[in-house]
């Protein structure tokens, strides 16, 4: 059992993250993972994989993975505009899809308030 790595031991060798070590098991660019059954009875059968094919792998794909991130690093930083300033800046202005409907409800409210208010004082 000590030859076999989780899938956080196998991020933290690699310095992939979850998603991009899956991706590639899927595209069959990386070694597949063996189905382990946990000790619990509870949930899915564990991924894990052999710590020989993972390394085996790195040393492989070493030199690509290394001139991968060379690219990634050599690229020019693209200039990015500065944010407006004061109370209402873009970054600090957060809508998220959970707060649309919300804002139109209270807005929706305050109007029938409104409303209702406008005719009870004019009938007085």
């Amino acid at each position: 059992m000590k030859d076999l790595l989780d899938i956080n031991q196998v991020c933290e060798l690699t310095q992939f993250s979850k998603p991009t070590i899956y991706r590639r098991v899927k595209l069959g660019e990386f070694p597949q993972p063996e189905k382990v059954k946990k000790p619990s009875k509870r949930g899915p059968p564990a991924n894990v994989w052999q710590k020989t094919e993972v390394v085996q792998w790195l040393k492989k794909n070493s030199k690509a993975y290394k001139e991968a991130n060379a690219e990634m690093t050599n690229k020019p930083e693209q200039s990015i505009p500065e944010p407006a300033h004061g109370p209402m800046r873009a970054d600090h202005v957060a809508t998220t899809e959970k707060q649309k409907p919300r804002f139109m409800v209270h807005a929706v409210l305050a109007a029938l308030i409104a409303g209702a208010m406008l005719l009870f004082f004019q009938t007085k």
